[in-house]
């Protein structure tokens, strides 16, 4: 699935591209990537840990937003590609110590990447805490 969503991207075809993304997240997580998209944080975290294997959940949860946010942008729909962005910035957050180190210091690029665009994005308590937190960890490592 993972490569029809590539060969959709890399013909342009925004719209089955992302009907590729919401089939992924029904069979990963259960739901749609509508409401992946509008869940809160917390709340997806959940859901991705009903299904099992909730670490690679989380990391391909976390992929497809991040596709989610290139197609957003691409279409125009900036607020969109804010919210997934927060989606997958907090899901790689609660993931990341899970990881081994090759793989960290892959996604903390990533994550790096996210924090410096999210620093001023949201007035959101929770979603502000977890991009403060990192950048508080990430200064005094």
């Amino acid at each position: 699935m993972l490569n029809e969503l590539m060969i959709k991207r890399a013909a342009g075809d925004d719209d089955g591209a992302l009907s590729v993304l919401d089939l992924i997240c029904r069979r990963t997580v259960g739901v749609s990537l509508s409401l992946v998209r509008r869940t809160s944080p917390e709340r997806l975290l959940d859901l991705i840990h009903c299904g099992g294997q909730a670490n690679f959940n989380s990391i391909l949860v976390a992929e497809l937003l991040l596709q989610d946010v290139e197609l957003s942008e691409k279409i125009g729909n900036i607020s969109q590609a804010v919210v997934s962005r927060l989606q997958a910035f907090c899901l790689l957050i609660d993931s990341l110590e899970l990881l081994g180190p090759e793989e960290q210091a892959e996604y903390r690029k990533k994550l790096d990447v996210l924090a410096a665009s999210l620093e001023s994005t949201s007035d959101d308590s929770y979603l502000q805490s977890k991009v403060d937190g990192y950048l508080l960890k990430k200064a005094s490592s």
